[in-house]
């Protein structure tokens, strides 16, 4: 009796909040009942439904959406996932993780879809509350029961157990952090990792054939210069004036040796890096499967 009148009132409260306050401040409450965020599955999110807005920006070439926040597209549909290297073999870890797969930076929630639809429990995180509340839409009931949503900014506003996770992604995210962001962020995700775990990152390249002319002598100059990040603070408007409206200000720009080189500080294992294919997504004429850098790696199980 006395736990069904404490859920009660636990109930009206978050009506409540939902009701005085903007959006973001009962969603963030709600998370703090659980490490991982609040459980997909929750009634209560029905609430915010209610009042969600259930149809996002297109972009300008209607293909994709934007994200509300301007920090960049969701693209992750079938296309994506057949011509990514990367995500196929994400496809296939998912089958197997035996804990949490972490999605950062999620956006409308696609690939946190991929993941749960091959069994996984996954906690959906993106900064946005919108992206994670209509995300949500996209799973069945049976998925929401493995799925948390989690609006906690990555790597700082985030905690995490030790050894608690099967994986963590980071697609399409880390060209917005900047450099002492992206150290602090692979030192947390190694202690998060159960020993085998691994992470998954896929940045934009300063290969891509868009702006490569514009950026690459920078880049290369900046790496023998001794610069343990030089891809960072190129414009966005330069680089991709197209795209900009939907982009901050500034991009990182990586390929594979300031990640590797960080990854191995942090006594990661390189598993797998390459380029990844995104010429359907654009300019055919200007794109050449240089757009995206995708690098696997795995802590040690020893």
């Amino acid at each position: 009796m006395k736990n069904n009148k404490k859920s009660l009132i636990t109930w009206f409260v978050f009506v409540l909040l939902i009701q005085t306050y903007p959006a973001n401040a009962g969603f963030k409450c709600l998370q703090n009942r659980h490490t991982y965020g609040v459980i997909a599955n929750a009634a209560i999110l029905d609430e915010f439904d209610k009042t969600l807005d259930k149809t996002p920006p297109l972009s300008k070439t209607g293909k994709s959406l934007v994200t509300y926040n301007r920090f960049g597209f969701d693209v992750i549909d079938a296309n994506t996932i057949k011509g990514s290297w990367l995500i196929e073999n994400l496809a296939h870890f998912s089958k197997e993780a035996t804990h949490p797969i972490l999605d950062i930076g999620g956006g409308y929630g696609r690939l946190s879809k991929v993941m749960t639809e091959r069994g996984a429990t996954v906690i959906y995180n993106d900064l946005d509350e919108r992206h994670v509340l209509l995300g949500r839409q996209l799973f069945s009931e049976e998925e929401r029961a493995h799925l948390y949503l989690n609006t906690f900014k990555f790597p700082r506003g985030m905690i995490i157990p030790p050894n608690s996770l099967s994986g963590v992604v980071l697609h399409r995210v880390v060209h917005f952090m900047k450099p002492d962001e992206v150290e602090e962020g692979i030192a947390k995700i190694k202690r998060w990792l159960v020993p085998g775990g691994k992470v998954y990152i896929a940045v934009l390249s300063p290969h891509h054939g868009e702006y490569r002319d514009k950026v690459l002598t920078a880049y290369e100059k900046r790496w023998q210069q001794g610069e343990a990040w030089p891809g960072y603070g190129f414009k966005s408007k330069k680089l991709l004036p197209d795209q900009s409206y939907a982009l901050p200000k500034v991009l990182h720009l990586m390929d594979k040796r300031p990640l590797e080189k960080a990854l191995l500080k942090y006594g990661f294992v390189i598993e797998k890096a390459d380029y990844i294919d995104m010429k359907q997504f654009g300019n055919k004429e200007k794109r050449d499967g240089h757009e995206l850098f995708g690098i696997i790696a795995v802590k040690p199980k020893t």
